[in-house]
């Protein structure tokens, strides 16, 4: 059986990787949005 420190350990990287998917995800979007602005702004003109 693995001690309490070992479990915690192995949650907090699955947590950790979430949380690094989830930027990841948020800075992809980011992008996109910026790029359909810059769309919209050039169609504008």
């Amino acid at each position: 059986m693995k001690s309490k420190e070992e479990e915690l350990t192995e949650k907090f990287k699955v947590v950790k990787l979430k949380l690094q998917s989830a930027k990841d995800k948020s800075q992809s979007l980011h992008q996109q949005i910026k790029s359909l602005e810059n769309k919209l702004i050039t169609s504008k003109n």
